[in-house]
């Protein structure tokens, strides 16, 4: 699907008369899951793990001093807490002596919660930065929301207007991300739509029929991904099979060995900057294929030399 532009849709399955406000941003993520975004709350995370992280040191240096009073004690019991937790616990649970014990109970609860913030503080910073264009098109649907209703009410106006994305989580981002594939959810759906919608209008011109509505509210046009791909991928095999063949074709056409050396550099350096569109590819793996595109030219030119 293509979520980014408003403008020029085929339709709308979004719009409810019924549901508005919150319940209507639901069912919008809920239909269109790459408009699903929220709020990361970097800053409010970490304040929260600084106060937990404050609290168990405090609670730490507290269990240090109970430890060394219990070991400095003339009490036979109190002295063997550090090595026998059976014995903590039943002098605890006697009512003899709790004090320890109910502090490591409290510190083992503190604990709980601040692996389990920790842990999920992680998981947040590892899901994936929306991209630009789902980011614009729901701020875009909010401001329109129920054909021009005021939402968000209050503070929470502002949940999405954040100018930086990487305040913002998506819960189901592109499948590839690399360079290729968001020029074609991109520009070249864009430059279609262009085209598509002029010929659309230029035929009801020619037919005399009247031009609908243009609703006030944003509109998304739905594609399927896997085709959105294929178009992706036709265009890196295109662009793998053509650098090679055209790379050959102007060499066998330059006749001087230093204007072939810097075609050679040229295309090279071509070559690698394109396989830079591709997040996925490693650094040894892009310098292996650079070594081995390089090495094709070097033995072209040594054999037609």
């Amino acid at each position: 699907m293509d979520r980014n532009q408003p403008q020029g849709a085929e339709h709308n399955r979004h719009g409810s008369r019924d549901a508005s406000g919150y319940p209507k941003l639901a069912k919008l993520m809920g239909d269109s899951p790459e408009t699903a975004i929220f709020r990361r709350f970097r800053q409010l995370n970490m304040l929260h793990l600084l106060r937990l992280q404050a609290e168990l040191h405090s609670m730490e240096d507290e269990l240090h001093e109970v430890i060394q009073e219990d070991q400095q004690s003339d009490d036979v019991d109190r002295k063997d807490y550090s090595r026998n937790f059976f014995l903590l616990k039943r002098c605890a649970e006697q009512g003899k002596d709790f004090e320890q014990y109910e502090l490591l109970q409290r510190i083992g609860e503190k604990l709980n919660e601040y692996n389990a913030a920790i842990s999920a503080a992680g998981a947040v910073e590892g899901l994936a930065t929306p991209e630009k264009r789902p980011l614009e098109f729901l701020r875009l649907w909010i401001k329109g929301a129920g054909g021009g209703e005021i939402f968000p009410l209050g503070t929470e106006s502002t949940i999405w207007e954040t100018k930086s994305r990487a305040e913002y989580v998506s819960l189901a981002p592109a499948a590839s991300n690399d360079r290729i594939s968001l020029l074609v959810r991109g520009v070249l759906l864009d430059i279609y739509h262009f085209f598509a919608e002029s010929f659309k209008k230029a035929k009801k011109r020619l037919r005399k029929t009247a031009l609908p509505p243009t609703a006030s509210e944003p509109r998304i046009r739905e594609y399927d991904d896997e085709k959105l791909q294929a178009i992706s991928d036709g265009i890196t095999a295109a662009i793998a099979s053509l650098l090679p063949t055209l790379m050959i074709l102007v060499l066998y056409f330059v006749k001087r060995m230093l204007v072939r050396i810097g075609l050679v550099i040229v295309f090279t350096t071509i070559f690698s900057v394109v396989m830079s569109f591709y997040p996925g590819a490693k650094k040894g793996e892009v310098f292996a294929a650079v070594a081995a595109f390089a090495a094709v030219e070097v033995v072209f030119i040594g054999t037609t030399g």
